[in-house]
């Protein structure tokens, strides 16, 4: 039919209006077919009229319901629509009529992915693969996939085919940066993001991700730089804002303050939204020194983030009931094999936000030592033994060669590495039984300076609920000081108390205490710890490459009016 042919190279052309126009006067004319309203809406679609998009396909597949690829469209505008029921169904109907089309194959396996259901995308994704591989959109999706099941050495081989056949693909570079940046290869993810910023220098998410390569490098000026040209790109960022406002000090005419303010009175701003800003003009507040409004802030951006998680307190009381109950009928005296290693490792753990990045610094600082950072590896190796946290001989020893492998792969030139995870004092238990050899460096900071230290940051992971609430942060802190004790007991003289003030006030004498502890001979470089260069990924990054001072435990004391329902926890007898 030549009046569809016309509209479709009208479509090609980009001419939507005309598109839309045409296909009107064919329609007054008595031309009902589904193409049409299939070609209408995808004009729609491109004009960004969803609603409208919406309803002309689905007009169209009721004239032609056997039609693959006008399900495959009307699902991709329902899932940008949020009706993602609906947006789901059609999708599988695409793929009933079609079992072999590739493009329903990707667009259902993004659908998947937006609701979490990432293994389930990672399968479709892999289909349209197997059907077009030559689709760098479809490799960067499979890498998207295994990124979000946390397999990012897994997704790099995704990311360079999609490369190889598409090197102008930007969101491909990008995804590549995300993953090198996942593995601490900040270097590597700075190259891969400013390919990205290259192709499409006007993007502003691939500035946001330099910046935080650059932060964890210790470039706060380039880390600041690039943050505030995703703002000047998208005044809107609020993950830029707050991530900015974790390296910048702010004055009180700095006009990035009143925009954040604006930024509140939006109608289009999503709670994630508020919740950065919220954190973003705390920090400020705090920084210009009013601190009636900073809490305020804090206070809001903390109960939007706790809604977000949905944390619940009573699942870390059942957690560490369960593990003092393991660890109290015998399970610590399980002997494993000794199996022969040039790793001793050293774990620095206690509440978050407690000195232990400030501690593993200082020992990485030694030319023997290797500092791994936040390790998940422990909690994951004892959770997946038994299929939970009961375990067995077994069990143990697989735990302790898988460990002692990995960290065997991280840096096989240093015989010490500290993993310095802070929840590691949860399966204190699990790593003196596996690796006796272990040092355990537990730090200890003033319960209501840590505390407020915690409510007062927004961590990137899910792993901090408790911190979003004054009561749950108390109530947590109690139960971490009644494992501790416990822990104590079952393995007396096995776990170094190392205070995070005294360290403030007697650097030397404390540096010698440490080192003499996981046996290290003495080294000034770990007294001048804030020279060395070293990627550091966490909240502290920007505190260890600064001399130690003194006095930051004290610093709740200026919102202490608003704390009473963590104090009252605290000091409860």
């Amino acid at each position: 039919m030549k009046d569809l042919d016309f509209l479709y190279t009208l479509y090609r052309q980009g001419k939507l209006d005309d598109v839309l126009v045409q296909s009107s006067n064919l329609l007054e004319q008595g031309v009902n077919s589904a193409e049409i309203y299939a070609i209408m809406g995808g004009a729609y679609t491109g004009l960004g009229m969803l609603e409208t998009a919406a309803e002309h396909f689905l007009t169209a597949l009721k004239i032609n319901p056997d039609n693959a690829e006008i399900h495959n469209n009307v699902a991709v505008v329902l899932k940008n629509l949020g009706r993602m029921q609906e947006a789901e169904l059609h999708g599988r109907t695409a793929l009933e009529l079609a079992p072999n089309y590739a493009q329903a194959f990707d667009n259902l396996g993004n659908l998947l992915k937006s609701l979490g259901r990432n293994q389930e995308a990672l399968a479709h994704h892999n289909k349209a693969v197997e059907l077009q591989p030559q689709s760098a959109r479809s490799h960067n999706n499979v890498g998207n996939d295994l990124r979000a099941l946390g397999h990012h050495e897994k997704a790099i081989p995704s990311f360079v085919r999609a490369l190889e056949i598409n090197p102008s693909y930007a969101e491909a570079h990008n995804n590549l940066g995300s993953a090198l940046n996942s593995l601490g290869r900040y270097k590597e993810a700075i190259a891969s993001y400013a390919n990205a910023i290259a192709i499409k220098p006007n993007i502003a998410i691939f500035y946001n991700n330099i910046g935080n390569s650059y932060h964890h490098l210790g470039d706060f000026s380039d880390a600041m730089a690039a943050y505030n040209n995703a703002i000047r790109l998208n005044p809107s960022y609020a993950q830029a804002y707050r991530n900015l406002s974790e390296i910048k000090r702010y004055g009180e005419d700095d006009p990035l303050v009143k925009q954040m303010n604006d930024l509140l009175g939006s109608p289009n701003c999503s709670n994630d939204d508020l919740m950065n800003i919220r954190f973003a003009l705390g920090k400020a507040n705090a920084d210009i020194g009013d601190c009636a409004q900073a809490f305020e802030h804090f206070y809001h951006g903390n109960r939007l983030r706790k809604t977000q998680l949905g944390y619940d307190i009573s699942s870390d009381q059942a957690l560490f009931a369960s593990i003092k109950e393991l660890f109290s009928h015998g399970v610590a005296a399980l002997d494993v094999t000794p199996t022969l290693s040039d790793k001793k490792p050293i774990f620095v753990l206690g509440m978050p936000r407690s000195g232990t990045t400030l501690v593993e610094q200082i020992l990485a600082s030694h030319p023997l030592v290797h500092g791994a950072g936040e390790l998940q590896l422990m909690p994951q190796l004892v959770r997946s033994a038994n299929h939970g946290i009961i375990s067995n001989h077994s069990d143990m020893q697989s735990i302790r060669d898988a460990y002692l492998s990995a960290v065997q792969q991280l840096a096989p030139d240093k015989p010490y590495i500290v993993d310095k995870m802070p929840y590691n004092f949860v399966w204190i238990g699990h790593i003196l039984t596996t690796l006796p050899e272990a040092k355990i460096v537990h730090l200890k900071r003033d319960a209501v300076a840590v505390c407020w230290s915690n409510f007062k940051h927004c961590f990137s992971s899910a792993g901090n609920g408790f911190s979003y609430d004054l009561e749950d942060v108390a109530r947590y802190y109690r139960l971490y000081e009644e494992l501790m004790l416990f822990w104590h007991q079952q393995f007396p003289g096995r776990i170094l108390d190392f205070s995070y003030e005294a360290l403030t006030n007697n650097q030397a004498d404390e540096t010698h205490r440490l080192l003499e502890y996981v046996e290290l001979e003495w080294d000034d470089r770990c007294i001048d710890f804030h020279a060395t260069e070293r990627a550091v990924a966490t909240a502290s990054s920007r505190q260890v490459r600064q001399k130690l001072y003194q006095g930051s435990s004290e610093e709740w004391r200026r919102y202490e009016t608003y704390l009473r329902p963590m104090l009252n926890i605290i000091n409860a007898n």
